[in-house]
């Protein structure tokens, strides 16, 4: 199964595995999978989220929908970067950091190195983790 991956963040360690499921699938039973599929980084421990840790996030776009937008970077991104991907998809070019810090682990240490054919997990439009869109 192919995976995404997402860099935890400081609220996560709030809202735990349950709340990172219920955000990625709308599902937050699916912890479990979560779990199992980062047991190696998260350790024995599946309440222990710390933020920078990448995880792996199982992904089947045929049998494994996710409640959160994808963002397959283009060829002409490198112009605009991450701020320009921000405006055109979330209405704020200041959330381009909110966007790396989320895909740290895919686009690398240094944000405006962005490469095209990159899948990156896009924050929702509303700044509230918690709230539905």
């Amino acid at each position: 199964m192919p995976y995404l991956i997402y860099t935890v963040q400081p609220e996560d360690r709030v809202r735990g595995l349950h709340g990172l499921a219920r955000w990625l699938y709308g599902a937050p039973e699916r912890w479990v999978e979560l779990y199992h599929a980062n047991q190696g980084v998260i350790g024995d421990d599946p309440i222990a989220l710390r933020p920078g840790q990448q995880l792996m996030v199982p992904y089947d776009p045929a049998t494994n929908p996710l409640r959160i937008s994808l963002y397959r970077v283009q060829g002409d991104d490198y112009r605009s970067g991450l701020a320009g991907i921000a405006l055109r998809h979330l209405g704020d070019p200041g959330r381009a950091e909110q966007i790396y810090r989320i895909n740290r682990g895919v686009i690398g240490e240094n944000p405006d190195q962005l490469q095209t054919g990159q899948l990156l997990i896009m924050p929702q439009r509303t700044h509230n983790p918690y709230v539905n869109e």
